[in-house]
């Protein structure tokens, strides 16, 4: 990416590569990223796939059925040993057709990878790769397995340009959130549920909420404070009975919430019941150290690690000004010219280069399944190492052994795909005017179009933004 072509960094910074079915792309380039501030994030996605809460008692349904026949087999073991009579093993749905089968994280990740390349407008789905680190979940929690994929459908892809309140509360209380960061287990330590069954709060989401969603680290908040936010979020459930029509919601239960005020950063909340939070979250939205904050990991993502002061400023005094407006927010970063000035230099993670090869090759690069190219790359697909989601340091990809990885797996892409796609056509169309000198001779010099493929997804171009 070369930042003397507006559309070297409309297309990478701000998008995933340019539209693999046309020329090359003309115009003005900032107004081009701009339109497609507001462009729906939820069109072109699969509409087979299911919602959470009926993947979530799916799942469940044949977790249930698995751990039924796992003792049943413990105990025919144990009778055998003994000598006695085993009474047959029952089979796994009896008397009916086996259950739906629930959608496995990997195939939400193709949808996505194909909603990629059918856009043209790639913004939103650059806004939903953010939104999707900001607000973590993983499923190295097995509850959050059948939730992660519909939670980014859910509760992110429909709000990246709504008010910050909006996203941020059905980010916190969509099921996926609750379970990862055990809410599910909270209770007042003085509810009737923890009272009868001597449990207490779960800080764990109070903390993150706090420190990681809105205030940030250094947003002035005690642990005095965490605790009281824990109690105003202990009830807030997801029911579990597959047998409930409910089953994979999200539920506020008042018999475990902490009951009484809560007091939160100087401010008294009366005990409202569910409204408690909502009040809450309406303070946390509007707060300062929130808008800092959030502009700041913006600029961090899409720009560089160390971002212009000034734009995050603007940024911060327009979230500030419109309640959060996070189309407004947005826009005052794409219009920035120090957003267009900035070299390239942020390596790009491995999902965001695996979404900018699908685009280019027009289908996602498999074999090996995606899934598999990711936790190869070091990158596992909605398994980040701790809510705080991907490093997003500019060169936190750069360690050999995840270059030596890359090219591995670009070489593997240039062998799969070299009758298929000509890399001297992409640099003739759609990547005309967007390679350097240096990368359009290294590539005309392969010796093989499946070395020229391989070279070309290594190349600065795509590897940087």
């Amino acid at each position: 990416m070369s930042t003397s072509n507006p559309w070297s960094v409309a297309t990478a910074r701000f998008g995933l590569g340019p539209d693999p079915s046309g020329a090359a792309p003309t115009g003005d380039a900032r107004a081009w990223v701009e339109s497609q501030i507001g462009v729906s994030a939820t069109a072109g996605l699969d509409p087979d796939l299911p919602p959470g809460a009926e993947n979530a008692r799916r799942w469940r349904i044949e977790r249930n059925i698995k751990v039924a026949r796992k003792k049943q087999l413990a105990e025919a073991a144990r009778l055998t040993q003994a000598g006695l009579t085993v009474p047959p093993v029952a089979p796994a749905a009896p008397g009916g057709p086996q259950p739906a089968r629930w959608m496995r994280p990997g195939e939400e990740l193709r949808s996505r990878l194909q909603r990629t390349v059918t856009q043209k407008e790639t913004l939103p789905e650059r806004l939903t790769l953010f939104w999707a680190d900001y607000f973590t979940v993983s499923v190295s929690k097995s509850t959050v397995l059948p939730l992660a994929g519909p939670f980014e459908r859910e509760a992110l892809r429909p709000f990246i340009f709504a008010p910050f309140r909006v996203l941020l509360g059905h980010a916190v209380t969509h099921p996926a959130m609750l379970f990862y960061l055990d809410n599910d287990q909270s209770m007042g330590p003085q509810s009737p549920a923890g009272r009868q069954k001597k449990r207490g709060l779960n800080e764990n989401l109070a903390r993150e909420i706090l420190e990681l969603h809105t205030l940030g680290s250094t947003g002035g908040y005690t642990q005095k404070d965490v605790t009281s936010f824990a109690a105003v979020l202990s009830g807030w459930s997801v029911m579990n009975n597959p047998a409930a029509e409910t089953c994979g919601q999200s539920q506020f239960l008042r018999a475990r919430h902490e009951p009484g005020a809560k007091v939160l950063l100087g401010k008294t909340y009366p005990d409202v019941g569910a409204e408690q939070l909502a009040l809450v979250l309406d303070d946390l939205a509007r707060h300062p150290a929130t808008a800092q904050h959030v502009a700041t990991r913006m600029c961090r993502a899409f720009i560089c690690e160390t971002p212009p002061p000034q734009l995050v400023a603007r940024m911060a005094e327009t979230f500030r000004r419109t309640d959060g407006d996070l189309a407004a927010v947005v826009r005052v970063m794409v219009r920035a010219d120090e957003a267009w000035t900035v070299p390239p230099r942020k390596l790009r993670s491995p999902t965001e280069l695996l979404h900018v090869v699908t685009r280019l090759l027009g289908a996602a690069p498999e074999p090996p399944a995606v899934a598999e190219a990711l936790v190869a790359m070091g990158q596992p697909y909605f398994n980040a190492p701790s809510p705080k989601g991907w490093p997003d340091e500019d060169n936190a990809w750069t360690t050999a052994d995840g270059i030596k990885t890359r090219l591995d797996w670009a070489r593997g892409v240039g062998a799969r795909f070299q009758h298929r796609v000509d890399a001297r056509r992409l640099m003739e169309g759609p990547l005309h005017g967007l390679l350097s000198d240096e990368t359009r001779t290294t590539v005309l010099q392969a010796e093989s179009q499946e070395q020229a493929l391989a070279l070309l997804i290594m190349s600065p171009e795509l590897q940087r933004r």
